[in-house]
């Protein structure tokens, strides 16, 4: 298994245990020329009980 398959199975498996999730604050940016993205994602969320398959 690659990483990005390990990433990919772990993020399915969390976005499929969450009951809610909602932004709490502003998102703030990476202010760089070289990079791109977020530095601070402010979030809130539920994550339902594990339930057997």
């Amino acid at each position: 298994m690659s990483d990005s398959d390990g990433r990919e199975a772990l993020l399915g498996e969390l976005v499929r245990r969450l009951d809610a999730i909602e932004l709490t604050g502003e998102p703030e940016r990476i202010h760089s020329s070289f990079v791109v993205g977020l530095k601070k994602l402010p979030l809130r969320y539920r994550v339902s009980e594990l339930r057997p398959s």
